[in-house]
């Protein structure tokens, strides 16, 4: 077991995970494959598991890395990404590591942080998104209230998780 309980060591959680409606469902994908798209450059999203949104990101054009911990779950990814177009598949990297200690030696335009992934060990879990590198907001607390009031909920019906 790591230090992060059971949830890492289980396949059958990246098994069921797509399984379970209220995950597989959720109306918020199109909304960060928008935002990705608008931040016109390379994306990074914590947490990608099993690639529900890292997918949308990749289709509206936009090269991504998927980080993420659990083996399983990038597995998952994995097999997601084995049923996409060439096109799609060329514009993704995964990549296994903790979201709270990783180094890519790269610049991103825009960090994202979908669903419940940063309530997962990241200090602060109300950031759920993030733009960085010539970052439009003067502070997370500003970017965190253009998020919640940008215009999401009127198009989604709840700001995500």
């Amino acid at each position: 077991m790591s230090c992060y309980g059971d949830y890492d060591d289980q396949a059958f959680i990246a098994d069921l995970y797509d399984l379970i409606s209220q995950y597989a469902s959720r109306p918020d994908s199109k909304f960060y494959a928008e935002f990705c798209r608008g931040a016109g450059g390379k994306v990074l999203e914590l947490g990608c598991g099993t690639g529900r949104v890292l997918v949308k990101v990749a289709e509206v054009r936009c090269e991504i890395v998927g980080l993420d911990l659990p083996q399983h779950m990038l597995a998952k990814c994995r097999e997601r990404l084995a049923t996409q177009l060439e096109a799609i598949t060329n514009r993704v990297k995964l990549v296994q590591a903790n979201m709270t200690n990783f180094d890519l030696r790269e610049k991103f335009s825009a960090i994202i942080i979908p669903f419940r992934s940063s309530a997962s060990g990241v200090p602060s879990g109300s950031i759920s998104l993030l733009a960085m590198h010539e970052c439009p907001f003067a502070d997370w607390r500003d970017a965190h209230y253009r998020f919640f009031s940008s215009g999401f909920q009127q198009d989604h019906g709840s700001a995500p998780d």
